[in-house]
């Protein structure tokens, strides 16, 4: 429970977006990194979060929530974005899982994030978990064991003949992210389980999901 002198209300909340990858490493980091595409991975942590809250760096901004990008496993290498051509990007965004309940190890640990809570929580700052729900990349393991849980291939969002006014209850961001198939039985249980499964194992405040629009209302309600 949360004993505070005036009520928090998420509509007065100041809110901290953390992109974990580009926020700080063990050293702080530039806006461009030295030798390092845009689309390649940074070097950002969960304990370089940490450092930067240990230091009241948050807290002097005023901000009382950190929301923080995707934590789970996502796959490595370089990936061709939707214009073609050569493989340019990472998955250092996290939005690219592969494993529902893993913390990606490029990002930290179980230990680091049950720090982070657990020291926000003292500082009177709240902590928001993205997740994404309404797709998976191709190298997931609910890919390789529910096969029947993913829609058949869709036009990728943005393209010629898919605009996104017509088509985003069905097109694809890219041909490696399979949309989730919410009529297939037993998928939207175990899709809102896992969400829940990360509130609960680290105490979080809340998620923020991933590409609402694209998610049929019955999903998010």
């Amino acid at each position: 429970f949360w004993v505070e002198d005036k009520p928090f209300r998420w509509e007065d909340a100041i809110i901290y977006q953390v992109l974990l990858d580009r926020f700080a490493g063990d050293q702080d980091l530039e806006s461009t990194s030295p030798g390092r595409s845009p689309g390649e991975r940074h070097g950002g942590h969960l304990a370089g979060v940490l450092r930067h809250l240990r230091a009241g760096y948050f807290e002097s901004l005023g901000a009382n929530v950190l929301w923080l990008s995707p934590l789970y496993a996502n796959p490595d290498g370089l990936w061709t974005g939707v214009e073609g051509g050569e493989k340019r990007y990472s998955s250092y965004h996290g939005y690219w899982p592969v494993h529902p309940r893993e913390i990606d190890e490029r990002l930290g640990t179980s230990d680091q994030l049950e720090t982070l809570v657990t020291e926000a929580h003292r500082r009177g700052i709240r902590v928001l978990v993205d997740v994404v729900p309404n797709h998976i990349h191709s190298e997931h393991v609910y890919q390789t064991k529910h096969p029947e849980w993913t829609a058949d291939s869709g036009c990728i969002c943005g393209a010629q003949d898919c605009p996104w006014w017509r088509e985003i209850a069905t097109c694809w961001f890219t041909p490696y992210l399979p949309d989730i198939d919410w009529s297939a039985p037993g998928v939207l249980t175990q899709s809102v389980d896992d969400m829940l499964w990360w509130m609960k194992r680290f105490n979080l405040d809340g998620l923020r999901i991933d590409a609402v629009p694209m998610i049929p209302d019955f999903v998010t309600r």
